[in-house]
């Protein structure tokens, strides 16, 4: 996939600590097109003064090819890639991002899309309001956010959904906003529900899916944050079958940013263990899997795990890489 130069078209506040930014091509020519739920990965500099990427999803109309839209909320226990799109973009600057790609698709034979955005998770829901009220489909959303102050996009959102949408605030204490159990409605052929915004929310909406019967493939839902390490994490002692080599994982690194430091090309993409590109064959160890892209029954056989995310129970670990 060839790299984008872009230029920073627009820049402007969209709510407290959130930074909406248009970026176009840097030769003023179209853009790739994209489907509403899609993401590029762009290069930021972070506070070390290293290079990385981060992903952000398109908030713009997927009709529209002269600019790509995207918001940043400003994260203040962050690396540094946030403030570095807060403070070190103007309009005029040029920054590399990746073609858009899309884990986070609306379902094309959907009777009815049921929309569930958090905060910042606002960004691909938004780019999917305006298809599907473009398109005249069913559907209804729940926005929620700490206050009005707070939420980006409210005024469009209104503008496009009218009295579909639906506003939820909690002032910091999640007990106090949307009620997850009665936004979601019962499953029912044909209905579809979304979910984008802070890990714990999500979590809870899917236990409540789960619990409700929902069929999996009528479930979808994107992270914004990727894998962290967790109290107690061990370092691992990695063997790559294929290759002979063994590796390190450190406590604080993931598989795969282990993998990539070493030299290697893993196949991967979303980092959050919810697209299932980086998924691997096990040989010998017990995976810890914190995915969510593996069934349970997979979990269980221990014979494959996501190496972005997951880690291992056992000391040592085989993988056929």
């Amino acid at each position: 996939m060839s790299v984008l130069e872009l230029v920073v078209a627009s820049s402007r506040d969209l709510a407290a600590g959130i930074r909406g930014l248009r970026l176009r091509r840097s030769d003023g020519s179209d853009l790739p097109g994209f489907t509403a739920g899609a993401h590029i990965d762009v290069e930021v500099r972070l506070a070390d003064g290293s290079i990385a990427t981060r992903s952000y999803s398109i908030a713009s109309a997927p009709g529209e090819r002269r600019f790509y839209e995207i918001a940043v909320l400003r994260e203040t226990q962050g690396a540094g890639g946030s403030a570095f799109m807060h403070d070190r973009l103007t309009v005029g600057t040029r920054l590399n991002a990746s073609e858009p790609r899309n884990d986070f698709p609306l379902a094309a034979d959907a009777a009815e899309h049921l929309l569930i955005a958090g905060g910042i998770g606002i960004t691909p829901i938004l780019a999917m309001v305006r298809v599907l009220a473009a398109e005249g489909r069913r559907f209804e959303m729940h926005y929620c956010a700490r206050a009005p102050e707070a939420m980006a996009f409210r005024a469009e959102v209104a503008a496009l959904a009218g009295d579909r949408a639906h506003f939820h605030f909690d002032g910091g204490d999640p007990r106090r906003g949307l009620d997850l159990a009665s936004a979601l409605k019962p499953p029912a052929p044909g209905r579809h529900v979304y979910l984008c915004g802070p890990k714990p929310m999500i979590e809870a909406a899917l236990v409540l899916c789960r619990d409700a019967g929902w069929p999996g493939e009528q479930v979808h839902f994107e992270f914004f944050a990727e894998a962290a390490a967790a109290i107690g994490d061990q370092p691992i002692e990695l063997v790559l079958a294929r290759s002979g080599r063994t590796l390190t994982v450190a406590a604080d690194r993931t598989i795969l940013e282990t993998l990539i430091e070493a030299g290697a090309e893993p196949l991967s993409d979303c980092r959050r263990g919810e697209c299932g590109v980086c998924v691997t064959a096990v040989i010998a160890g017990e995976p810890l899997h914190r995915d969510y892209y593996l069934t349970d029954a997979e979990k269980r056989a221990g014979k494959s795990m996501c190496i972005c995310i997951s880690r291992a129970q056992s000391k040592r670990l085989v993988l056929d890489l």
